[in-house]
């Protein structure tokens, strides 16, 4: 926390990171491929569908990421598993992690479900 003479600290883009099962756990079979799912391919290579299409990572992308970045597919996923931190997804780690960083409050916003949402190109999302 902020010291008390001190101009509070607000994080104004703050991400939950919702865990790779949520939808899976949360939403009724009823809706089949429209669940959101990750899988994993060559053991690197994260891809998330929902209704039946690509809707973040893939090999296409992430070998586009790689070749513009100058890493392997491999340091790529090994880099974005550190961004994993147990405070994207439990509350109290999130304010422990608020509390090392000197955040006095944050607005959270979600990441994985930015990708389904009510502007998604899928136009049967829209029409669910």
């Amino acid at each position: 926390m902020s010291p008390p003479d001190a101009a509070p600290v607000i994080d104004a883009d703050g991400h939950v990171v919702e865990p790779d099962d949520l939808w899976l756990r949360r939403m009724d079979p009823k809706w089949g491929d429209w669940i959101p799912v990750k899988e994993t391919v060559e053991g690197v290579y994260e891809t998330w569908r929902a209704g039946g299409q690509v809707r973040a990572g893939g090999k296409t992308v992430i070998d586009g990421i790689c070749a513009a970045t100058g890493v392997t597919p491999q340091e790529f996923y090994d880099l974005h598993e550190t961004l994993h931190l147990p405070g994207g997804s439990d509350p109290a780690a999130r304010i422990a992690d608020m509390d090392r960083d000197g955040s006095d409050a944050a607005v959270l916003f979600p990441s994985r479900a930015l990708c389904f949402g009510p502007v998604d190109p899928i136009e049967a999302f829209r029409n669910v």
